[in-house]
């Protein structure tokens, strides 16, 4: 089961490859994959049980599919639109019917990681991996490998915190954190900061000095490099330097955003639904901020059920001492949920890990 979520997640990493021949053949496979995979989880527990965190997720999906049918009772795109939603509540409710799902979920985060790290660092050398002067290794875009690198980032920070400090992961963490600023992605860049910055202040008297020295130094090395960035207008090929970022402006987002607030206002309560339609003035659009997405489609009610199950995850990985790097690598894929539609859509590896750790549930969160 393990290696089959792993797999899993890979594949859906792959899929997102620039090479045409690779990137093809994962995209057509990825979802019988996950199929599997999902098909094994509950084959592992047959008994489907009703926690807390799931009754949210399918009151959730209920609503999407109520405002959608109610919105949009003819659109061709109905029965898809609400399709993606329910494919999320079956694996969200895979998940919740473990028993211990951090004995399985922590140790492919960290597979995950290594994985990610060495097969991008090995197109470094090449010209081609650069799209805009960013680095995106050998995937689509950069954004993508920005939010990889960002989770890689705080699940070799929280080794280097809670296992044995050895030089091999000081090393990786190094060459992960060149990597991520080489992205420019400046979401991902807060992604792993925040929780970073986190573990290294509630976790500061509870290690030795030279440990925390050890430490302190990568920190400081981490804050030096991003103030020395240059946050101005990439556009500018004189700009474009090792160093060199784009300010901080929501460019495009923007305006989605704006239109996801215009459907929100139009239906405050049950949202416009899942089906997206350019061409209604309060419809839902694409859009690449899962928050305010949620608000268009499922309006207030639908983004309070999403909002009691983020908490109830946070705290429950935080209340698990064991289980802590459920909740930065939780919290990484949050923050990475602000700029990207990871929360509506099943259909990436960080959408994935995102689902996979919301559904832990209180009785449930021990890890080895």
């Amino acid at each position: 089961m393990q290696a089959l979520l792993l797999v899993t997640m890979l594949s859906f990493a792959l899929a997102l490859l620039r090479s045409p021949a690779i990137s093809a053949v994962f995209e057509v496979v990825k979802f019988p994959i996950l199929t599997a995979a999902v098909y094994s989880l509950f084959y592992a527990r047959p008994i489907i049980k009703l926690n807390v965190s799931s009754i949210i997720m399918w009151l959730f999906v209920a609503l999407v599919t109520f405002s959608t049918v109610y919105n949009s009772p003819s659109s061709p795109a109905l029965v898809a639109s609400i399709g993606v939603f329910v494919a999320i509540g079956i694996y969200f409710q895979a998940i919740a019917n473990l028993n211990e799902p951090n004995i399985l979920l922590e140790p492919l985060l960290r597979v995950f990681a290594l994985v990610v790290a060495l097969t991008s660092v090995v197109y470094l050398p090449f010209p081609s991996s650069y799209i805009g002067g960013r680095f995106a290794a050998g995937f689509i875009n950069t954004n993508v490998a920005a939010g990889f690198f960002a989770i890689a980032v705080v699940v070799v920070s929280y080794t280097l915190m809670f296992d044995k400090l050895r030089m091999f992961h000081i090393f990786l963490l190094l060459v992960l954190v060149l990597l991520l600023l080489l992205t420019k992605g400046r979401g991902a860049l807060i992604a792993a900061g925040i929780p970073v910055s986190i573990m290294l202040i509630t976790n500061w008297r509870n290690q030795s000095k030279k440990t925390n020295l050890m430490r302190l130094i990568l920190l400081v090395l981490a804050v030096w490099l991003s103030l020395k960035m240059d946050f101005g207008d990439t556009t500018d090929a004189t700009r474009l330097g090792l160093l060199s970022y784009r300010a901080f402006e929501l460019g495009a987002r923007e305006m989605i955003i704006e239109q996801h607030l215009g459907a929100f206002w139009h239906s405050p309560f049950f949202g416009a639904g899942a089906v997206i339609n350019k061409w209604e003035p309060y419809a839902r659009v694409s859009g690449e901020s899962s928050y305010s997405d949620l608000l268009a489609l499922s309006g207030g009610i639908g983004i309070s059920l999403i909002a009691v199950l983020i908490i109830r995850a946070l705290l429950v990985h935080w209340r698990e001492p064991n289980s802590r790097l459920g909740f930065y690598v939780l919290l990484t894929t949050l923050l990475l949920a602000s700029s990207e539609g990871y929360f509506v859509s099943i259909a990436s590896a960080v959408s994935i890990i995102l689902w996979s750790l919301l559904a832990v549930s209180p009785s449930k969160a021990v890890s080895k």
